[in-house]
């Protein structure tokens, strides 16, 4: 059952019209109309508050027709991730023909590549066959996620909705820093790869930090 028609059930079921449901979640009676229409999906937040409203989890909601929204990431990090690498070869490439430390454009090559797959990695892991109950072991384990059912589900949802953000800011760059590598001279290289290396690094708190504010106005 597509989303439109989940929510359309939910809402005759608990015997709402939609102008009292739009009450209900701060909404206009156009969006709710909308949702019904598949014309669009709401986001996280109001997917959340549908949720509580329909005493429901996150997870049947997401099993529906809103996670096509999704695959656009999906597809534009995995462009991004083939021309970076596709370009690190011709990188790695034009560094020998100009007898240049091939070691070393290989290994920059590769290396720059790591956190933003995991990102990507643990977007596609978290979006399509995330955790389904707080465990000991796997997921977005915090104190504030494991709270209840809700809190975790839609932990594991706007977390890696994050790093699929962030994996794509990564692959930019590192187009970016692949192209410009091979004009500029081998301590310059190094200097940027550096740079870029720590800015990735950093990137990995990202998540963390923006997950537990959401998830303290959450419960709230």
């Amino acid at each position: 059952m597509e989303f439109s028609e989940k929510l359309k059930t939910l809402r005759i079921e608990a015997d709402l019209t939609q102008s009292e449901l739009a009450n209900k979640l701060f909404l206009t009676r156009q969006a709710i109309s909308n949702y019904e229409q598949g014309r669009c999906y709401p986001s996280i937040d109001t997917l959340v508050e549908m949720c509580k409203l329909f005493n429901t989890d996150l997870d049947a909601l997401l099993s529906c027709g809103v996670k096509k929204r999704y695959m656009l990431k999906v597809v534009i990090a995995s462009s991004l991730l083939f021309v970076s690498m596709l370009l690190s070869v011709a990188c790695v490439y034009v560094a020998a023909l100009k007898n240049l430390s091939l070691a070393f454009y290989t290994v920059t090559g590769i290396a720059i590549h790591i956190i933003p797959f995991m990102c990507f990695l643990t977007y596609l892991i978290f979006q399509y066959d995330p955790p389904k109950r707080a465990n000991k072991f796997f997921g977005y384990r915090t104190k504030l996620s494991m709270s209840n059912k809700l809190t975790w589900d839609y932990a594991q949802t706007y977390f890696s909705a994050i790093y699929a953000n962030i994996s794509m800011i990564l692959l930019g760059l590192n187009v970016i820093f692949t192209i410009i590598s091979t004009f500029i001279g081998f301590t310059a290289c190094l200097i940027v790869f550096c740079i870029i290396t720590c800015v990735q690094a950093v990137c990995l708190l990202v998540p963390v930090i923006f997950t537990e504010r959401k998830l303290k106005t959450f419960s709230k």
